[in-house]
């Protein structure tokens, strides 16, 4: 019985070298919420907010 060739796989494994450690680290962070701690604004103002009157009743 004769074995085939496998076919040469469609991306080189060394990609794994980077990209895997990037994406646990990112998905811990966005997991724990730690990444919101990285926002570089000024927060001891206070936000803005847009108020609007509710919908009145026809019928009253």
């Amino acid at each position: 019985m004769r074995r085939g060739t496998e076919p040469a796989p469609l991306w080189s494994p060394g990609w794994m070298l980077l990209e895997l450690p990037t994406a646990l680290l990112l998905a811990a962070f966005v997991g724990t919420g730690w990444l919101g701690y990285l926002q570089h604004d000024n927060t001891d103002r206070p936000r803005a907010a847009v108020v609007a009157p509710a919908p009145q009743d026809p019928g009253r």
